[in-house]
């Protein structure tokens, strides 16, 4: 990010010196002095125009870039302040989707083994009572047929023991 801003900074830096050099380029030549100076310009020096009050015009148009250049300055680092801020932002969220998506993994696993586990137990407590329900079954069938052999006066009174399966 570092990089990026430097970047940033730099390629407004060369806009401005071209917006400062083209204003220097632009002032006209034939305003660059009051009437009746006879003074020679320095050639070192930029030629400037005056403006209303006498005071050079480029004056004003600096002042003004300066103003320009420190308003862009500080909308810059609010907008890398802000930047910054949803940056961080992104990463406690994309942290708590990661910890949500663990969670549900492991909600999952736990409520699979728990289904598999119950299923399994009921299918075996269900096998279980089924295979003693026969086994009591013979057995009471046999125990009738044994009192009925030994007793046929009882055995024909007693009422047959049918299984009637339940609805």
């Amino acid at each position: 990010m570092g990089s990026r801003q430097g970047g940033i900074v730099s390629r407004f830096a060369n806009r401005l010196k071209g917006a400062v050099a083209g204003i220097f380029a632009a002032a006209p030549a034939a305003t660059t002095r009051p009437a009746g100076d006879r003074r020679t310009p320095d050639p070192a020096l930029p030629a400037q125009p005056l403006g209303h009050s006498g005071v050079p015009e480029v004056h004003h148009q600096l002042s003004y870039l300066t103003d320009v250049a420190e308003l862009q300055r500080l909308e810059l680092a609010r907008l890398l302040d802000q930047n910054r801020r949803l940056n961080s932002r992104i990463d406690q969220l994309l942290i708590m989707q990661q910890r949500d998506h663990a969670l549900r993994e492991r909600l999952h696993a736990v409520l699979a083994r728990f289904a598999e586990v119950d299923v399994a137990a009921t299918d075996g407590r269900v096998a279980s009572a089924e295979a003693r329900y026969r086994a009591l079954r013979r057995s009471v069938g046999h125990l009738v047929g044994h009192l009925a052999r030994t007793d046929p006066a009882k055995g024909a009174a007693a009422p047959a023991i049918r299984h009637r399966p339940s609805a």
